[in-house]
């Protein structure tokens, strides 16, 4: 058994694995078509990148949201583990096991229905989505047929000509005006080159926004084109813009006109499915109720023949029964002497127990008495020591106020005793210093030696004797 579940282990493990590539792989081709800047419907694209995007936090969020549910689910597991080996036989414990095991009941039961409900929303919107799927297949196949049967002069004939393409039935005319338009003048670019073209439009786009005539700036800007060729060039775009703007709003009308009547063609399968469902349903209903009736009757003969079968077992069993009553009638009288015995020895044992504890109390009692009367004595002790803490404190600060006092004379006394008189003299700020004055007579006696002659030796300090000879 152990084998056969490793083995399905084994096999679901593998499974996930290769939906796991194949999804990548069809993410990859998805990514390739819908994120092509290359791609001719790149405009159209855009939507549904925007929605790609959308949708994908929306799965990173509920990736999220399952591991933390599956995470709290493990941890409620893991305290449930941790608590069964640190297992103690008694009331609290069992109940809190119970509150535990209740709880992680409840939240793998709300995580299992709530995923049940993701997967049949999911499974709703994946039978929609193929049946839209589906719609368009046969849409297109019926296209692809209605052009392969229409015959090459009817495909090539206009409104010219009194008749019309499968496109132009289809679509509206607005979308066939534009089209006949871009075939008549020489496509979206009216008949210019790409680079005379996007220098129209960049001074045409310049100068109308600003509303100002551009004629003489486009005719600078493109020698190669006339005057002529830029008027008629303008009012081939001023057409151009305006057929665009309806063919876009056609495409508009034209795309809820068709998602109504998808809306409507997905309401009216539903509908059939139903109707199809519900008779099914009382099909199989009618069916049930045949079976059960069959079985009902059979079951009605089975239960014949088993009353009957109980009625002899049960005269055969009332015999037994008188039988052993009388032997249970005298081993109920030997267990009651027994029992009597044990109940009065048990009633014994129980008033001395009681003694017992009723003495055991008492001294409990006269314990307690005690240690609240000396707890009493030592608290009348502490509350005389906090007194007398208390008294010593504000002595103590009264006698530190006196000495402040005393310090604040002794201060006022010094003070008066001492009084200094400063004399100013401001003509000391101008008379020599005593340095100043022996500078000045240096100054006078180098003057007199250097006016007897000139210096004919120069002193030389001495060498020392460590580099005598070098």
């Amino acid at each position: 058994m152990a084998l056969a579940r490793k083995q399905r282990k084994t096999d679901a493990l593998l499974a996930l694995e290769q939906l796991e590539m194949r999804a990548s792989l069809l993410e990859k081709e998805k990514s390739a078509h819908l994120y092509s800047k290359r791609s001719e419907f790149r405009s159209e694209f855009c939507q549904l990148e925007e929605t790609d995007l959308k949708l994908v936090e929306e799965r990173k969020q509920e990736r999220q949201k399952l591991r933390q549910q599956i995470n709290r689910v493990r941890t409620n597991v893991g305290k449930f583990q941790r608590s069964l080996k640190s297992a103690k036989p008694n009331q609290q414990f069992v109940q809190k096991l119970k509150e535990l095991m209740e709880e992680i009941e409840s939240s793998i039961t709300a995580f299992k229905n709530q995923q049940r409900e993701n997967y049949d929303s999911l499974s709703k919107e994946e039978k929609v989505a193929s049946q839209e799927i589906s719609a368009f297949d046969k849409r297109i196949e019926s296209w692809t047929l209605m052009s392969t049967s229409a015959p090459p002069t009817q495909a090539a004939k206009t409104g010219d000509g009194g008749t019309k393409s499968h496109t132009e039935t289809e679509y509206p005319p607005a979308i066939a005006d534009f089209e006949r338009f871009l075939q008549q003048t020489g496509g979206h670019q009216g008949g210019w080159d790409d680079y005379d073209h996007q220098t129209f439009l960049k001074i045409y786009r310049a100068h109308h926004s600003k509303g100002k005539p551009f004629l003489d700036e486009a005719v600078r800007s493109l020698p190669g084109r006339s005057e002529r060729d830029v008027v008629e060039h303008e009012q081939w775009y001023r057409e151009y813009l305006a057929l665009k703007d309806r063919r876009k709003e056609a495409i508009r009308v034209w795309r809820e006109q068709k998602e109504s009547e998808k809306a409507e063609a997905l309401a009216g399968v539903e509908k059939e499915r139903d109707e199809a469902e519900d008779a099914e349903a009382e099909r199989q209903k009618a069916e049930a109720a045949r079976k059960e009736r069959e079985m009902t009757a059979a079951k009605l003969a089975q239960w014949k023949a088993e009353q009957e079968m109980k009625r002899l077992a049960e005269e055969e069993k009332m015999l037994k029964e008188r039988l052993a009553r009388a032997e249970d009638e005298a081993k109920k009288r030997k267990r009651k002497a027994a029992v009597k015995a044990k109940v009065e020895e048990y009633a014994r044992q129980k008033g001395e127990e009681k003694e017992i504890l009723k003495a055991a109390d008492e001294a409990l009692a006269k314990e307690e008495i005690k240690r609240r009367r000396a707890a009493n004595r030592q608290l009348e002790r502490f509350q005389l020591r906090d007194v007398a803490a208390l008294e010593e404190k504000k002595v103590k600060q009264i006698e530190q106020e006196i000495e402040k006092e005393h310090q604040a004379m002794r201060l006022e006394r010094l003070k008066g005793q001492v009084d200094v008189k400063v004399h100013r003299d401001p003509s000391r700020l101008y008379k020599l210093t005593e340095g100043w004055e022996n500078r000045k007579k240096d100054a006078g006696g180098s003057s007199n030696s250097a006016s007897r002659g000139p210096i004919t030796s120069v002193p030389k300090r001495a060498v020392p004797s460590w580099r005598k000879g070098i």
